[in-house]
């Protein structure tokens, strides 16, 4: 019996559908080559780390949500999934969404020099925003 057709790869083929790209262009914009491509989306061969980023990197917000989900659930074990996945789909578990890492002395007078730093220099503070902005950060409404 045939290996079932891996996540990820309907996923990627849902993505060329939906934004109208042949193989090819898929290829061009991720900056894979064009058999990689063919490979990943015919399930032949599995995504590896640095090719999801590269797809991740021209792909839009939800297409990212579901591709990094699918190949979670293609790569990861069911002990894991069940672990950061809610049952049934590609939302994440509550305390896996409320997670924040904790942070040490030496990082937190770090935060507090920035503050200080950005509220007394309104240029170093128009830079840091750019930054923050082209980094992704997008301010909550």
């Amino acid at each position: 019996m045939p290996e079932p057709t891996p996540r990820s790869a309907k996923v990627l083929s849902t993505i060329l559908v939906s934004n109208g790209w042949t193989q090819s262009d898929l290829a061009q914009l991720s900056h894979i080559a064009g058999p990689t491509v063919s490979h990943h989306i015919n399930g032949v061969r599995p995504i590896r780390d640095d090719h999801l980023a590269s797809y991740c990197a021209v792909i839009d917000r939800t297409e990212q949500t579901h591709l990094v989900a699918a190949w979670m659930r293609d790569t990861l074990p069911a002990s894991t999934q069940s672990a950061i996945f809610a049952p049934g789909g590609t939302s994440l578990t509550a305390d896996v969404t409320h997670w924040s890492p904790s942070i040490d002395t030496e990082q937190q007078n770090m935060i507090k020099w920035w503050i200080t730093k950005l509220a007394t220099d309104r240029e170093l503070d128009n830079i840091f925003r750019e930054l923050t902005r082209k980094a992704g950060y997008t301010p909550s409404a």
